[in-house]
Formats: structure tokens, sequence, C-alpha cells
């Protein structure tokens, strides 16, 4: 319990502070790019869209409303995959995928023993997808604390061996609370 006490403080102290970076870095690279790159009326819209849907997802999880959260980036991920060229714009990181994974595991520390279960296997499978499709030009903060997430994520799920080794690519990414899940499992 102790455990799961500190990583929340943790995770919630540093999910506002990229919350709002993300926020900002959009909007920035949204004036910028307009200027130099042709979109179209629906492409603007679009993007426009995926940026209220995006904000309003990052204040209701940071208002600890994560179902409507989890709705709201996930009505953002259907938009982006209408077009390439918004996807690759406004999620060339894949930062909602973090935020999204982030509210699932969120949501699984504070939801009914019935559906746990289920709220780390999504969290799972966003922070793998942000994972997978990271190009590393991000912040290895970011991805350190995806594979914490995820690490943490596996370990409630009973996957030690999966969880290792999430806890040992944090600690290569420089997240010195990964030593300490690595000897709590006592992972090799």
């Amino acid at each position: 319990m102790k455990k799961i006490i500190i990583m929340l403080v943790l995770v919630f102290s540093n999910s506002l502070i990229f919350s709002q970076g993300i926020f900002d870095k959009i909007n920035k690279r949204f004036e910028e790019r307009q200027k130099n790159e042709g979109f179209s009326k629906n492409q603007i819209s679009l993007i426009k869209k995926f940026n209220k849907l995006n904000s309003e997802g990052i204040r209701l999880k940071n208002n600890q409303d994560y179902k409507e959260a989890i709705t709201k980036f996930s009505k953002a991920i259907e938009i982006i995959d209408l077009d390439r060229k918004v996807n690759n714009y406004v999620n060339g990181e894949n930062e909602i995928y973090y935020e999204r994974g982030d509210t699932y595991y969120q949501l699984a520390n504070n939801g009914s023993i019935y559906s746990q279960e289920a709220n780390y296997w999504n969290a799972i499978h966003d922070f793998k997808r942000y994972i997978n499709s990271n190009d590393y030009k991000s912040s290895s903060t970011y991805l350190s604390l995806c594979y914490l997430l995820r690490g943490i994520s596996y370990e409630n799920l009973k996957r030690k061996n999966q969880a290792c080794s999430d806890y040992n690519n944090a600690k290569k990414l420089g997240l010195k609370r990964a030593d300490d899940l690595l000897d709590e499992l006592n992972c090799e």
C-alpha cells in the first residue's frame, strides 16, 4: 500500500506538470506549423477538436474524473485516426497514449476490484503503444514513467517477469525509483 501511495503522489505531481506542458507544446506547434504548412480547413478543424478534447481530458484527469477523461482521450484518438497529416502533427510523439494509459492506471488504483484488472490491461496497452511508437525525441522522463507504470501494472497483475523487465528499462533511463521496485520484487 505504501508503494502505491508513493507512486500515486509521484505520478500525479508529474502528470500535472507534463500534461500542461503537452498542451502548451501542441498549441505552439500548431501556430508555427500552420504558417509553414498548408492545412485544409477540415484539418485545422480536426486539430482544434483534438486540442479541445485533449485539454478537457487532462483537466478531468487532474480532477480525478478518470472515466470521463478516458472518454475524452479516446475521442481525441478517434479524431487523429481520421487524417494521417493531422495525426503526425498533433500526436507526433504519441503523448495522448501516455495520458490515456496513465488515466487507466489511476482508475485501476482507485476503481472497484472488478474493474482493476481490465484497467491495468488498458494502461499496459496504451503504455506499450507509446513506447513502441516513440522515436526517442520526446522526453525520456515520459518514457521512463511509461516503463515504470507499465511495470507496476504488470506487477499488480502478477506478471513478475514483465514487471522486472520494465523496471530495468526505467532504471536504464535514469529513474532512480526503479531500483527500489527491482529490489522489492527480487528481480535479477
